[in-house]
């Protein structure tokens, strides 16, 4: 409208240069979510501004604003818009010239070895020229639209792992429309390499959609090596961001570049390779013109589902979610004061409980505080919360990428992906997970000569799963391969010095010294594995996290990576109890049973250690005060409160002295001195101002194992000791 009223103060050429990359994302989101009608119209306008410029620029924008936001307001509401893309195309061509229409209409018909475009990208390989270009627009836009490319690319690249064999024309367009908005997008910031590397994706994946090209195996490489090599030109941006904004060009993409043309090239002189390719119920045949083919429609008009992205029956409505992007750190902040206010409000409400007890008003209003209180901390927690599904793809990715250099055939498989997880532990979670799914590919899966040999299928199979469990999040990591042998790792760890010998050493305890610095049975260096590193970061980066690492293995039948991790969020929920007059915190869901035991309930092993009967089963009983070196005020155990917790999926019993209460805490560190101490994942400020230390169940119960004074008192087959056991 500034333009309209001052078009001597504003830059002409460079408003309609900005308009056109705003109508070429708006076309390319269209079309992604299946707004076949708006992502039509949308590309009608942006030919009227190519030919006719700045003449009619703001009257056309305007008008497109109007119709799309009718459109758009239609189908929330499940109706059919007043104009269709149809009509609203034939009325805004109305003022074009029949010989314009006519030139565009036969420029989109030529066939693609006539289109001069495409005949450049099939000139002669040039060489690479080392240059530098620079990078244009607002840097907070910019950072938008890298979040919305690695969606796009994350989107495509789960397209073309999860599914099999040949692609659907819907699928083949999916793709297509990522690509498109990438393209989009990076040619309104100037980034070059971005554009010119998707323009050629686009050309390739053109003759996929018109059937030249049978989308398998070969053309699935290929959008995934464009995939890493946009991953690679985002991180070039990110660095130039936060410098010069200026890039050095990439050989990488050039020859990328270079390749693409070759392949466009080699379709274009080989004819008659047409396959039929789209194999989906109710999907064009590879023949006819893909871009123009929509889904099948059960009610509504053809037009009226046009617009509403063919999936809306009319009468339907749609629930809008709106969503609001925030700075990561604003967010921490926010959590970080949400826990003062819980420590805060914790000591309020103790205080007005404990000296206004008969003043109902008081009560009541503590009552809704410590409501209000728990709602903001569930909000909390709930925006640090990320499925682990975005992980899980990339794990995909690696499975592909190692069974390809190991030449392995590997089955993968997800589950449980959209459990949640703190968003800091799963940035954490990356590295080590990716390790220990190529050991399983590479080390765990056998040869396929070898696993027919076995009995076993030809292709190895990977499972990724996840799942909540007394209050910690287990990633498992399996595979059908040979499984760990004991002999071979004790040997090789003896030669390594790693131990002196595997006497009185348990499976379990021989299958962790693979996590030891320097350790290998890899015969042979590659370039995925057996150097000895990578295995001993998999432990220090998950203990960092105050979890672990377990292994489950049967030599011939596979092996079982299980990473236990806590719900390392700044406010959790816990059982205040008191053990030798101090005060311990230990997390509800680590929590399965308060009882006072009676004397026929405790049984003792070799006439030495405890046991309960609880429930059919004999649970250990682990004395807390005893283990942390504490003065143990009741030692007879009947007088005192057992603990029923659950560990890795046993039960145990801890020895407490009493039970104080419920109550929601925050997580505060121990600091760099006490980081390390076994048992105790932190500390708390308790309501009345002291401090508590929060239990760890799962470390504790092992460091009670590792004691000495336990080890004796109880005997190496008591500590192993199985619920069920009698």
């Amino acid at each position: 409208l500034e333009f309209r009223f001052n078009p001597d103060v504003v830059d002409a050429d460079q408003l309609l240069s900005e308009v056109k990359a705003y109508l070429h994302n708006i076309k390319g989101d269209a079309g992604s979510v299946g707004l076949l009608g708006v992502e039509r119209v949308v590309h009608a306008t942006e030919d009227i501004l190519l030919n006719q410029g700045t003449a009619v620029l703001v009257d056309t924008y305007l008008a497109l604003k109007e119709w799309t936001l009718a459109v758009l307001t239609a189908y929330s509401s499940g109706t059919a818009p007043e104009c269709s893309s149809t009509e609203y195309i034939s009325k805004i061509q109305s003022g074009v010239s029949e010989t314009a229409t006519e030139e565009i209409d036969e420029a989109e018909k030529l066939p693609k070895s006539e289109d001069p475009i495409l005949a450049t990208e099939l000139a002669a390989v040039a060489q690479f020229t080392p240059y530098t270009y620079t990078i244009t627009g607002e840097a907070e836009i910019l950072s938008e639209f890298m979040v919305e490319a690695e969606d796009h690319l994350s989107k495509v690249e789960s397209i073309l792992l999860e599914q099999t064999g040949s692609f659907s024309n819907d699928t083949v367009d999916a793709i297509f429309r990522s690509v498109h908005s990438i393209k989009g997008g990076s040619s309104y910031f100037s980034l070059k390499e971005v554009t010119e590397t998707s323009h050629k994706i686009e050309s390739f994946m053109d003759h996929a959609r018109n059937g030249k090209i049978a989308f398998n195996s070969i053309p699935r490489e290929v959008i995934l090596d464009y995939i890493a090599l946009q991953r690679k030109l985002l991180k070039d941006v990110d660095r130039a961001m936060r410098s010069d904004f200026r890039i050095e060009a990439s050989q990488m993409a050039f020859d990328f570049t270079q390749t693409i043309a070759d392949l466009l090239l080699a379709v274009e002189h080989v004819d008659g390779i047409r396959a039929d390719i789209f194999k989906s119920p109710g999907a064009a045949t590879s023949q006819g013109n893909l871009a123009e083919a929509g889904p099948i429609h059960q009610a509504g008009t053809a037009e009226s589902s046009d617009e509403a992205g063919g999936g809306k029956r009319s009468g339907d409505k749609l629930k809008v979610k709106d969503f609001v992007k925030i700075e990561t750190n604003r967010l921490d902040h926010l959590i970080e004061f949400i826990g003062e206010m819980v420590i805060s409000s914790s000591m309020l409400i103790k205080n007005c409980r404990d000296f206004l007890p008969e003043n109902d008003e008081v009560i009541a209003n503590t009552n809704q505080l410590e409501r209000i209180s728990r709602e903001i901390q569930d909000i909390g927690m709930s925006m640090r919360l990320i499925p682990v599904k975005g992980l899980f793809q990339k794990m995909s990715r690696v499975v592909w990428d190692t069974s390809k250099k190991v030449g392995k055939r590997i089955s993968f498989e997800m589950e449980g992906e959209d459990t949640e997880l703190d968003r800091s532990v799963l940035d954490k979670l990356a590295d080590p997970l990716m390790h220990m799914v190529r050991n399983a590919v590479d080390h765990g899966v056998e040869p396929e000569s070898e696993r027919v040999a076995a009995g076993k299928p030809a292709a190895g199979a990977v499972r990724l799963s996840a799942y909540h469990s007394g209050g910690k999040i287990y990633i498992e990591v399996k595979d059908d391969g040979r499984g760990l042998a004991r002999h071979k790792i004790l040997k090789k760890a003896i030669e390594k010095g790693i131990v002196a010998s595997g006497d009185g050493m348990s499976d379990e305890d021989v299958f962790m010294l693979i996590f030891a610095a320097g350790f290998s049975t890899a015969e042979t260096v590659t370039d995925v594995s057996g150097r000895g590193v990578g295995m001993d970061v998999v432990r220090r980066n998950i203990e960092s996290m105050r979890g672990r690492v377990s292994i489950a293995s049967t030599e011939g039948a596979g092996s079982v990576f299980t990473i236990e991790l806590p719900l390392t969020l700044a406010i959790i929920e816990g059982i205040e109890t008191e053990i030798s007059n101090q005060r311990y915190i230990i997390p509800s869901l680590s929590v399965i049973e308060f009882l006072r035991p009676s004397r026929d309930m405790i049984l003792h092993t070799l006439d030495r250690g405890e046991t309960l009967k609880y429930r059919g089963n004999f649970l250990p009983i682990y004395r807390v005060a005893n283990i942390f070196d504490l003065t143990q005020e009741k030692t007879d155990i009947c007088d005192s409160i057992v603990v029923i917790s659950e560990v890795g999926g046993k039960l145990v019993a801890l020895q407490v002295n009493a039970v104080l209460g419920k109550l929601s805490t925050v997580i505060k560190s121990l600091g760099g001195l006490y980081d390390r101490v076994e048992g105790v994942s932190g500390c708390a400020v308790l309501p009345d101002g002291e401090i508590g230390l929060i239990l760890d169940v799962g470390t504790f119960v092992n460091f009670a194992k590792q004691d000495a004074r336990v080890t004796d008192a109880l005997g190496d087959a008591y500590l192993d000791l199985e619920p069920g056991i009698h």
